[in-house]
């Protein structure tokens, strides 16, 4: 019997817009533990005194704990669910990610992310699998751009996907 040929999952997956996250809001403590968890313990991150003088008139979240913030947000968003559902496919590998920091994320601020699917291809080294480029805008409660990234994912078809049901 002939092995079956691997489904083209680049075939239904749209380039374009795909939504924009819920909105969430960090304040001075949530920004602090993250800090500490993250060991950016920089000044302009840190001391809240000093920072008072710098540029930004405050301390600020370090890059790339925005960055994962930003990314859980999407990840977590119901556009991303829906998109992930409707085109049967789940994630196999992070692929990379490339970003360019505009403003810095300030205590009390409020971000949402809006993403695009920038470009989808077949996978080179996995036989019906696809790389998705997804172009995403983060931004804040000032409509100011605060970071802009390019995330890479590896994706194949998910036939187990199916109705969650409680465990028994």
């Amino acid at each position: 019997m002939a092995d079956k040929p691997e489904e083209d999952i680049t075939a239904d997956i749209p380039l374009g817009p795909m939504g924009r996250s819920d909105g969430r809001t960090l304040g001075v403590g949530e920004c602090g533990v993250l800090t500490s968890m993250t060991w950016t313990i920089g000044d302009i991150h840190s001391n809240r005194e000093l920072s008072k003088t710098n540029e930004f008139g405050d301390i600020i979240l370090g890059g790339p704990v925005v960055l994962a913030i930003a990314t859980g947000l999407f990840g977590t968003s119901v556009d991303y669910r829906n998109f992930k559902k409707e085109h049967r496919i789940k994630t196999v590998a992070a692929l990379g990610v490339k970003c360019t920091y505009l403003k810095p994320f300030l205590p009390g601020d409020t971000i949402w992310v809006e993403s695009a699917i920038e470009s989808v291809r077949p996978s080179e080294s996995r036989p019906g699998a696809a790389v998705v480029l997804f172009a995403d805008e983060v931004t804040n409660q000032r409509d100011e751009t605060i970071l802009k990234m390019t995330r890479a994912f590896l994706y194949a078809r998910d036939d187990a996907q199916t109705t969650l049901t409680k465990p028994s």
